[in-house]
Protein backbone atom coordinates (compact mmCIF):
# COMPACT_ATOMS: atom_id res chain seq x y z
CA UNK A 1 0.00 0.00 0.00
CA UNK A 2 1.48 3.27 -0.81
CA UNK A 3 0.54 6.59 1.57
CA UNK A 4 1.38 9.98 0.52
CA UNK A 5 1.21 13.18 3.05
CA UNK A 6 0.81 16.59 1.36
CA UNK A 7 2.02 19.52 3.47
CA UNK A 8 2.73 23.02 2.58
CA UNK A 9 4.46 25.60 3.66
CA UNK A 10 2.63 29.13 2.94
CA UNK A 11 4.74 31.81 4.86
CA UNK A 12 2.58 32.67 7.74
CA UNK A 13 4.99 32.02 10.12
CA UNK A 14 8.27 33.96 9.81
CA UNK A 15 11.49 31.29 9.61
CA UNK A 16 14.82 33.09 10.22
CA UNK A 17 16.81 30.55 8.65
CA UNK A 18 15.63 27.81 6.33
CA UNK A 19 16.95 24.81 6.45
CA UNK A 20 19.85 24.05 4.40
CA UNK A 21 18.90 22.30 1.32
CA UNK A 22 21.57 19.78 1.74
CA UNK A 23 20.41 19.04 5.35
CA UNK A 24 17.53 16.54 5.66
CA UNK A 25 15.67 19.25 8.00
CA UNK A 26 15.05 20.45 4.80
CA UNK A 27 13.13 17.81 3.37
CA UNK A 28 11.49 16.27 6.67
CA UNK A 29 10.45 20.60 7.81
CA UNK A 30 6.98 20.58 8.90
CA UNK A 31 3.89 18.24 10.10
CA UNK A 32 3.59 15.64 7.80
CA UNK A 33 7.38 14.15 8.19
CA UNK A 34 6.59 13.51 12.03
CA UNK A 35 3.36 11.82 10.87
CA UNK A 36 4.99 9.96 8.28
CA UNK A 37 7.27 8.70 10.43
CA UNK A 38 5.04 7.32 13.07
CA UNK A 39 2.99 5.67 10.74
CA UNK A 40 6.19 3.77 9.34
CA UNK A 41 7.11 2.86 12.95
CA UNK A 42 3.98 1.38 12.91
CA UNK A 43 3.69 0.00 9.26
CA UNK A 44 7.30 -0.43 7.54
CA UNK A 45 5.39 -2.25 4.68
CA UNK A 46 3.88 0.95 3.83
CA UNK A 47 5.30 2.31 0.66
CA UNK A 48 5.05 5.95 2.20
CA UNK A 49 5.78 9.62 0.71
CA UNK A 50 5.54 12.52 1.91
CA UNK A 51 5.08 15.96 -0.50
CA UNK A 52 5.70 19.03 0.57
CA UNK A 53 4.68 22.52 -1.83
CA UNK A 54 6.31 25.76 -1.25
CA UNK A 55 6.06 28.67 -2.67
CA UNK A 56 9.96 29.28 -1.35
CA UNK A 57 11.56 26.94 -3.41
CA UNK A 58 12.28 26.78 -6.74
CA UNK A 59 12.60 23.61 -8.51
CA UNK A 60 12.36 20.13 -7.29
CA UNK A 61 14.01 18.31 -5.06
CA UNK A 62 13.92 14.34 -3.73
CA UNK A 63 15.66 12.78 -1.45
CA UNK A 64 14.83 9.19 0.96
CA UNK A 65 15.49 8.85 4.80
CA UNK A 66 14.59 6.50 7.13
CA UNK A 67 12.80 4.33 4.15
CA UNK A 68 10.25 7.95 3.44
CA UNK A 69 10.24 9.28 -0.13
CA UNK A 70 10.19 13.24 0.57
CA UNK A 71 9.27 15.23 -2.19
CA UNK A 72 9.69 18.75 -2.26
CA UNK A 73 8.27 21.23 -5.40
Amino acid sequence: MKIIFLSSYDGGRIIKRSPDIDSDGFYTYGWSANRARALKKHCPEYDIEVWRFSKHTIGYFEKTIEDIQFKVY
